[in-house]
């Protein structure tokens, strides 16, 4: 077999598209491994799937999940002392957003090209759903 980045009747620009186009194959491989073990990372994790909102009650918020086609909403968690401080609302917000935010994150973090402007609005999303800054 020829080996065509040595073959003689290669042109030095053949070589060099030939190597480029070697380089971004592995590329992508190493992304989409990346990306399939992100996948598989958050398909064992252990918490309840999101998204979560945020529930008021009359003294303090909780977090439930809205529910998916595989699990039924819950309750995640109750947050605050029974003292309906403004400060509960927030951390509600935060523990809410979390689904999000870590999702989020793994997308930045595998994200290339033209997908890391779709990774940074996810991220500032679930930022804003996390700070109540939702538009």
């Amino acid at each position: 077999m020829i080996d065509p980045m040595t073959a003689p009747h290669f042109t030095t620009a053949r070589r060099d598209a030939l190597a480029a186009s070697m380089a971004a194959q592995a590329e992508t491989k190493r992304r989409n491994d990346e990306a399939s073990q992100a996948k598989v990372k958050q398909e064992n994790a252990m918490h309840t799937p999101g998204p979560w909102e945020v529930h008021p009650t009359t003294l303090h918020p909780a977090v439930r999940s809205v529910g998916t086609a595989n699990a039924a909403p819950r309750r995640i968690c109750t947050v605050g002392s029974m003292n309906g401080s403004p400060v509960d609302e927030r951390n509600a917000r935060l523990i809410a957003a979390a689904p999000e935010l870590l999702e989020a994150l793994q997308f930045v973090m595998t994200a290339s090209g033209e997908q890391l402007s779709t990774a940074f609005e996810q991220a500032q999303a679930a930022i804003a759903k996390a700070t109540g800054d939702i538009q």
